[in-house]
């Protein structure tokens, strides 16, 4: 009885110490929250500064609970914040008298704005974001005076909020030295390992139970991009080598694509007609399943000396030639993760990687319907306030803004994080009153407003850093600073605050009606748009009415993968996979058309897979194999012509889904 109340005891002890370590950096974060806040508050009430709130709220914006997203934040909103000035002083220079004009010309910034905050990702997706909301603060501000303030109007404002980027990149660095460098790199060992032992389990006996791994590494790859966007911004060496931390992305996804041409191979039957398994590629000596990550340098080299050394070897049959250069494909794939992870732990072990970083677009129809949205939100906010002559209409039209085009990313959630926003407003709007009206008014002193504001905003900030309804607590955050409106004159006058509430809360709610007026696309109906454009590019490859370079294809689905929704069928991930396959080999094949014996038959099979006749097509490319030659360059071309057949096989019903794929453009 005594040992077992002595083992209950340690065992509630060691829960306790969990929960606490666990807490920490949420304690943290309200207290760095706290800190930028009051600092930016300070420079602003030092340069006496007209809207000297605009500077603490931006700090606890851009504060983040950690230090690599909190600066890369801030980078970007001083970029998107200077846009958004520019835009409304170029639009009040065209149109200064004009006001319909100018709401008109708003809009559509917004709209433009709403659609890049979807085709932009993590941090440059808020700057765009940014951009628009600030047009329309400035705007707000400038209504009622004369357009040729709005200049000195636009200055002020970035000014405002440079000192809060400012105040909280100065708290950050001097309080968190940052880990994302070392989380970034776990994880990419993380996927090379599972990769390294998930092939290495399929040479051995086929593993049909791996392809839930193999599923899995995929959904882990696509949530590697907004770790490494804040890598970015902790640390300014990797800035300007990004490039090798993009190819090691697409070095995982080559290799799991590979990896699954080698799974989808070993485990046709059609392949194996005698019941031979092929001999191990890999002897004892060249197992990768045990790979030292710690030295990823040499992981890198060995993998890269491993592959020259399988596609220098000769093979007798399709089959072996085919599992040789996949497994070659798999390791320089690897080599090309191994590198990213070198590059994370020491740069100078890092060999260049030709990786482009350019802009990739995976559904132009679905940022199309954010921005309208934002437009359409923005004018029915500016109809109200002109209909109504409301005094809080600027407030109105600045939340409507804000909601609907920060929020436009992840418009799919946007049923529950609009609502759970608006009920932070409301408790804002609450607690800013007890405190503005009972708590200040018999205060004078600054060490008194940063403590009935820590009050507040540091338990809120605790709470948002959590999973539990976060978004009430980032609303409270947000709107209670907005409300308060800290000054070097502080005003209690009950008739304003009440105003700047209801404009606020009212902004909010027409924010909502604009999403349930214009409704997000479903998560489901994402999810068969961006299968659909993949299918109509393959199908347009197979019909040679498009090119692409097999390095720009990868680029493409890579950031197809990352735009899947949260909870995307893990079934659905592997279908993109086997269209990146399907691409590539098609795009291969064109490449060898001119060596290939038969190029009518070739031409007439990939004709078949553009109509969606897909088992036609892969017994027209299993009849094109058994005629090419068994000289090297034969056995290469048969290899890309099983693999195709393999993988239209494996997954025929998408292939030949003769629903009419989507039409709208993929950047």
């Amino acid at each position: 009885m005594a040992a077992t109340a002595i083992e209950a005891t340690e065992g509630r002890r060691q829960s306790l110490m969990r929960s606490l370590e666990e807490m920490q950096p949420r304690v943290l974060y309200g207290l760095r929250m706290l800190a930028s806040v009051a600092l930016a508050m300070w420079v602003s009430f030092w340069l006496q500064l007209d809207n000297a709130y605009w500077a603490p709220l931006t700090a606890a914006i851009v504060c983040q609970p950690t230090i690599g997203a909190s600066l890369r934040k801030g980078q970007f909103r001083v970029i998107g914040t200077c846009t958004g000035a520019l835009a409304i002083v170029v639009l009040t220079a065209l149109m200064p008298q004009a006001r319909i004009g100018l709401i008109a010309g708003l809009a559509a910034w917004g709209m433009i704005a709403g659609f890049m905050a979807t085709v932009l990702r993590n941090a440059a997706a808020y700057a765009a974001s940014l951009a628009g909301y600030t047009a329309a603060i400035v705007f707000s501000d400038s209504i009622n005076g004369s357009p040729n303030g709005v200049f000195l109007l636009a200055i002020t404002r970035a000014t405002e909020i440079s000192i809060g980027v400012l105040s909280a990149g100065l708290v950050l660095s001097a309080t968190d030295t940052g880990d994302a460098r070392r989380r970034l790199a776990q994880r990419f060992i993380a996927i090379l390992d599972g990769i390294a032992k998930g092939i290495t389990e399929t040479l051995r006996n086929g593993a049909p139970e791996m392809v839930a791994k193999r599923r899995e590494l995929i959904g882990t790859l696509a949530a590697l991009d907004p770790l490494m966007d804040e890598a970015l911004g902790e640390t300014a060496d990797l800035r300007y080598r990004s490039g090798i931390l993009k190819g090691g992305t697409k070095g995982l996804l080559r290799a799991l694509s590979a990896w699954n041409e080698v799974s989808t191979h070993l485990t046709t039957p059609e392949n194996w007609p005698d019941g031979h398994w092929p001999m191990p590629l890999l002897s004892e000596g060249e197992r990768i399943d045990d790979t030292d990550w710690d030295d990823a340098a040499m992981a890198r080299d060995r993998f890269r000396e491993m592959a020259r050394h399988l596609v220098a070897r000769q093979a007798d049959t399709i089959s072996e030639r085919l599992l040789l250069d996949r497994c070659a494909e798999t390791l320089l794939g690897l080599a090309r993760g191994a590198n990213a992870v070198a590059l994370l732990d020491d740069p100078s072990q890092a060999s260049r990687d030709w990786s482009q970083t350019r802009l990739y677009v995976p559904d132009l129809f679905v940022a199309l319907t954010n921005g309208l949205r934002v437009a359409f939100t923005m004018l029915l906010a500016a109809t109200i306030w002109i209909e109504f002559a409301w005094p809080g209409g600027q407030s109105l039209m600045v939340f409507g803004a804000v909601i609907t085009i920060l929020f436009a990313p992840q418009a799919d959630l946007a049923h529950k994080i609009v609502p759970e926003f608006g009920l932070g407003v409301v408790c804002a709007a609450v607690l800013a009153a007890i405190v503005s009206f009972a708590v200040l008014p018999g205060q004078q002193s600054y060490l008194a407003l940063v403590l009935a504001i820590g009050a507040v905003m540091v338990p809120s900030a605790f709470m948002a850093a959590g999973s539990w309804h976060r978004f009430v607590f980032t609303a409270i955050d947000f709107i209670f600073l907005a409300l308060i409106a800290p000054s070097n004159q502080q005003s209690y006058d009950l008739s304003s605050f009440l105003n700047g509430a209801q404009g606020i809360v009212a902004g909010v709610v027409v924010g909502l009606l604009g999403f349930r007026l214009f409704p997000p696309l479903s998560k489901e109906w994402k999810v068969q748009r961006l299968l659909a454009l993949t299918l109509r590019d393959v199908r347009r490859f197979a019909a040679g009415r498009k090119r692409r370079a097999a390095e720009d294809w990868l680029g493409l689905l890579i950031t197809r993968v990352g735009a899947l929704p949260g909870g995307t069928d893990p079934a659905d991930r592997a279908r993109l996979v086997s269209g990146l396959n399907a691409g590539t080999q098609v795009l291969r094949l064109r490449n060898l058309q001119a060596g290939i014996a038969q190029p009518g038959q070739l031409e007439s099979s990939l004709g078949l897979l553009a109509q969606g006749e897909v088992e036609r097509c892969a017994d027209g490319l299993r009849d094109l194999a058994r005629v090419q030659p068994d000289d090297a360059a034969g056995l290469r071309a048969q290899v890309e012509i099983t693999l195709l057949s393999d993988t239209l096989l494996r997954h025929a019903p998408y292939f030949a889904d003769r629903r009419r794929p989507a039409t709208a453009g993929a950047g």
